[in-house]
């Protein structure tokens, strides 16, 4: 039988493998999962060891063994208590930028990325939803043609270079194609001859959007 002190040590080195690989790139916790998992075998497994060894008093062990798996309970809820509701904002973003300024095509950014990648999600569904508004809803969603080969729905293409140039920056909307531009910044600069549609108005602080020429 395999003694538990390798056991052990095996899955600490398996952590700081697995961590380690992760310290050259920008660490969230989803890519930390597996580490819970082995963690949480790992104490599992200490705790069954010290039950077995009855060098505590099984009631006291039974509560150690509680307050072990209610520990790992944590975590989900605290994320659960964080995400409700926290999509809301980019949806109704989205809705007012599709209803007021048909924003479609290549969209770009000059920052944000994250949160510009979800707009461009729920902008895609509203024009998802307004192109097969006439295909029977009992259809699945890979059979109703979308998007079709001659529309240009929205597609997040990126941000611009951080320190670019105007003249820079032109080079690459054109390569792109880029359709919207979104300025978040205050001080960012919109290219030469672009429309800027907000007009002072935009749905938040700051946000410019600009249409190619």
């Amino acid at each position: 039988q395999m003694r538990s002190e390798p056991v052990h040590l095996y899955l600490a080195l398996a952590v700081f493998i697995y961590c380690a690989g992760y310290t050259l790139i920008t660490v969230r916790a989803r890519y930390l999962y597996p580490v819970f998992a082995i963690v949480f075998a790992a104490g599992a497994g200490g705790v069954a060891a010290l039950m077995r060894s009855r060098r505590i008093k099984p009631a006291f062990s039974k509560m150690i063994a509680a307050l072990f798996a209610v520990s790992f309970l944590y975590v989900p809820f605290d994320n659960l208590k964080d995400a409700v509701y926290s999509g809301r904002g980019y949806y109704a973003l989205s809705k007012k930028l599709f209803d007021r300024y048909g924003v479609s095509g290549n969209i770009a950014s000059d920052g944000r990325w994250m949160e510009t990648l979800y707009v461009t999600y729920w902008l895609n569904e509203f024009h998802r939803a307004r192109m097969i508004a006439a295909v029977p809803v009992f259809r699945p969603r890979h059979d109703t043609g979308y998007p079709a080969a001659d529309s240009r729905p929205p597609r997040y293409r990126g941000q611009l270079r951080p320190g670019a140039s105007e003249a820079q920056n032109a080079r690459e909307l054109s390569a792109h194609r880029i359709d919207y531009l979104l300025i978040w910044e205050k001080a960012a600069h919109a290219p030469a001859g672009w429309a800027e549609l907000t007009g002072g108005n935009a749905p938040v602080p700051h946000l410019r959007i600009y249409c190619r020429p």
